[in-house]
């Protein structure tokens, strides 16, 4: 039973078949850098071993709404999706998601649902140009112990709640225009 997929740097690589849902064993996918992939297929959320999914580098603009199936998925890597403009709600499902990485992608803002992440460890939004909302849902995250928003130049404002996250002890990283009365 196949564990690992690595497809990485398959820069020619523009579709995932269907298929792939079959392979119910996978635990680590990897489609890093295959830049012409556009489009993952809703039957990904059949992998419900699958702990690690490392999208970087991706064409793909949107996630399937079955990515809140991985319930045993602890890393999600979009970072450098450039075309990714929005992260489905069902990432709320996620409960075992520790890493989320959305280095330079394209959202605009983070869905309400992120707040029950309640495993998640990392958040790193830093450089999303267009990221211009945090909800509130934010202040949730108990676990958080690293969140990164430097260079998020579309947001103007954080939630208040965030500081709930500052005084369980996460560590966060951000420009000073959105902290400016707190020492981050």
């Amino acid at each position: 039973m196949l564990e690992t997929l690595d497809a990485s740097c398959c820069e020619s690589l523009a579709r995932i078949t269907s298929s792939i849902g079959s392979l119910v064993s996978l635990q680590y996918l990897s489609l890093q850098r295959c830049p012409s992939l556009r489009d993952i297929p809703d039957s990904i959320g059949k992998l419900a071993s699958l702990t690690e999914l490392d999208l970087s580098g991706t064409g793909i603009e949107k996630l399937p709404e079955s990515i809140g199936s991985l319930v045993s998925l602890r890393c999600l890597s979009l970072s450098s999706c450039y075309s990714l403009r929005e992260i489905p709600d069902s990432i709320g499902k996620l409960t075992s998601l520790t890493e989320l990485d959305l280095f330079l992608t394209g959202i605009e803002e983070l869905p309400e649902s992120i707040g029950s992440l309640r495993m998640l460890e990392t958040l790193i939004a830093s450089y999303c140009v267009s990221l211009a909302c945090i909800p509130s849902s934010i202040g949730s995250l108990v676990s958080l112990r690293h969140l990164s928003l430097t260079g998020c130049r579309s947001l103007r404002k954080i939630p208040d709640s965030i500081t709930k996250l500052k005084d369980s002890g996460c560590r966060i990283l951000g420009d000073r225009r959105i902290f400016p009365d707190q020492s981050i």
